[in-house]
């Protein structure tokens, strides 16, 4: 700015100088005029000829400023054209800074933001292994509730199956005892049809042989009944048990889904 207002002022000047250059060549023209008036005046061509060069002096002087002006003129123009270039490129390193600085803000905030994904991530994470924690626990209560209850099943099991055989090994003696009876007592009728009348204690012995036939089949029936409810209890186990597996590998599989 202070390069340009001088330069406006030098221009001022020599626009100055070329006024003062035409008024001078407008009072040589009317001089000249006043020559043809009066040229037989040898002291007014004395006076005409001194101005005349005091004109041309005071017009090589003010040529000479104007060459000087126009010179210093370029200088300035040259330098304002420099300055101009030195400003256009500070101008384009303000953008570049401009835009650095932009980046920099983008990715600071970008920054910021990764940090409060990190954060609620780790936030995540914390609860979901919590949560892991309690359903790792529950699941090792659930285990050993189960290990129990398996332990139940197998001595229950075991002791059933162990009054299974011993009620079914007490079956097959009534049932031959059963059998015996009845060979016995169809043997007894075929060997003796008439012993019934001529001896009176036939009817109590074959009397005896039912009643213990009979007493016989009910400890069967009452064996049998008991044998049943014994498979059951077992199967009614197993399906407890079954129940509780079943419950265990869902509990298992949300387990193992909270750790994706």
């Amino acid at each position: 700015n202070e390069s340009k207002l001088k330069q406006d002022e030098l221009r001022d000047e020599l626009n100055c100088a070329h006024l003062k250059r035409d008024q001078l060549v407008e009072d040589i023209s009317k001089i000249l005029g006043d020559l043809s008036l009066a040229e037989n005046s040898e002291n007014l061509s004395t006076i005409l000829h001194k101005r005349i060069n005091d004109l041309k002096e005071q017009i090589s002087g003010h040529e000479k400023v104007r060459e000087d002006l126009e010179k210093y003129c370029r200088t300035l123009e040259s330098e304002r054209n420099e300055l101009e270039s030195e400003l256009t490129k500070v101008n384009v390193t303000l953008k570049n800074a401009s835009e650095v600085q932009m980046d920099a803000s983008t990715l600071k905030e970008e920054l910021d933001s990764a940090r409060q994904k990190m954060f609620s991530l780790e936030r995540s994470a914390s609860n979901a292994f919590s949560e892991l924690e309690v359903k790792s626990n529950e699941l090792q209560a659930i285990q050993l509730q189960l290990d129990k209850v398996l332990n139940e099943q197998l001595e229950l099991e075991k002791m059933h199956n162990h009054s299974i055989n011993v009620l079914e090994s007490e079956k097959q003696v009534l049932l031959e005892r059963i059998k015996e009876a009845e060979t016995r007592l169809l043997e007894h009728q075929h060997s003796n049809p008439s012993a019934e009348l001529t001896n009176p204690s036939v009817p109590s012995d074959i009397n005896r042989l039912i009643e213990e036939k009979a007493s016989t089949e009910s400890q069967v029936n009452f064996l049998n009944s008991i044998i049943v409810d014994l498979h059951a209890k077992n199967a009614e186990l197993e399906s407890r048990v079954r129940a509780m597996l079943v419950g265990t590998d869902e509990q298992l599989d949300y387990i193992l889904s909270l750790t994706f």
